[in-house]
């Protein structure tokens, strides 16, 4: 409703909400069709205020048609909760065992929230044959909706490391030790280019090591 059935009824209470779905999850679903309240730019307006990670998909009908018809369901499908991208990625054309290979990485989050739990972040090579360097210096969880986040890691190559071509992948696994195996419990980047392999963004992108 207008008044949004009287949910906050004290000074501040709304703006404590807002500041505290930072850090939480937030969910629910609409209450009734109401327009313009319950439509479309109202919407997505308070969906990112509060940082909604997730939504009943079954209530209310009419809203959710409205949604539909109106373009934005398809929107706040891909946007409720974190949506990471790499937007830039950067590397050397070429490696040599035992010494530095440096990555950038850019990403963005262009979701309505942040990660709710933390990931073990780590630049996977793969040629001959694989190797994982852990990133420890970004902790997702305070990578906010709109923001992006430069990567600068001087990736320590094994001295005995084989020659060939290694293409470059990102993990960003969950660091419970029961579940750091499982791909379903990594982030996948909604990059459309990258591909998705074992819980790995790989993209196109390779260095060669003589």
């Amino acid at each position: 409703s207008d008044d949004d059935e009287g949910t906050y009824q004290l000074p501040g209470e709304k703006d404590y909400a807002i500041a505290d779905s930072a850090f939480v999850p937030v969910g629910g679903e609409t209450c009734a069709l109401n327009p313009p309240r319950s439509s479309c730019p109202s919407a997505l307006a308070e969906l990112a205020l509060h940082h909604w990670t997730h939504i009943n998909a079954g209530y209310h009908p009419e809203v959710l048609a409205a949604w539909q018809q109106d373009g934005c369901y398809a929107e706040i499908g891909c946007r409720l909760g974190y949506r990471l991208a790499l937007v830039d990625l950067r590397w050397a054309a070429s490696g040599s065992p035992g010494e530095s290979m440096p990555v950038e990485l850019v990403l963005v989050n262009d979701g309505f929230a942040a990660p709710v739990n933390a990931r073990s972040l780590a630049l996977v090579f793969e040629g001959p044959t694989r190797v994982e360097v852990p990133i420890a210096e970004l902790d997702l969880r305070t990578l906010m909706p709109g923001e992006s986040t430069t990567l600068c890691v001087d990736a320590a190559l094994p001295a005995d490391l084989a020659a060939g071509s290694y293409r470059i992948g990102l993990r960003m696994a969950d660091p419970a030790p029961t579940l750091a195996d499982d791909p379903r419990q990594a982030i996948r980047l909604s990059n459309a280019e990258s591909e998705w392999s074992e819980g790995i963004n790989w993209f196109d992108a390779s260095f060669d090591v003589g």
